[in-house]
This record gives C-alpha cells, structure tokens and sequence, in this order.
C-alpha cells in the first residue's frame, strides 16, 4: 500500500508492506510520485542490509551505518541537477 500526503512546506510519501512494515519520506511538496523509488529502497537495501543479516534484529539494523548510508546514496542519486 502506498500514500502520499502533501502539506504546504512537505510531503509525506508512505508505504506499508504486506507483512506490515512501513517506511517513511519526508520530502519538498513539488517532489513527485516516489512509490518505484521506495519499493527500489525496500527490495534493494531493506532486504540487502537488514534481511539477509542473520546475525541481527531488524530493529537494531535498522540505525547501522551501512544501511543509512545507502539510502543517503541513492536518495542523493534524485537531486535536482541544477542545486548541485
């Protein structure tokens, strides 16, 4: 399931998983639909950081540096060419 809610100063695009896990972005409102790019987010990095590592708990992965530095990588890949 995927919604996207929009306010004034930001948008707010979720996304649930059938097994019930939710992940959230925060970004500007003119931002467009983003529903590939957090599946990409889930089946890329989720299952690659979190999923395939036996040896922790989903939860305490999910604040390891290897994960967040991925999706700040890829979240980077979006930026508008002329802010850089």
């Amino acid at each position: 399931m995927f919604h996207t809610v929009r306010a004034n100063k930001y948008k707010l695009h979720l996304m649930e998983t059938a097994t019930g896990l939710r992940f959230a972005l925060v970004t500007e409102p003119s931002v467009g639909n983003l529903q590939q790019a957090m599946q990409h987010m889930l089946t890329v990095f989720y299952v690659e950081d979190i999923v395939k590592n036996a040896l922790e708990s989903p939860c305490e992965a999910l604040i390891r540096e290897r994960f967040a530095e991925s999706l700040l990588s890829h979240a980077k890949s979006f930026e508008d060419p002329v802010d850089k």
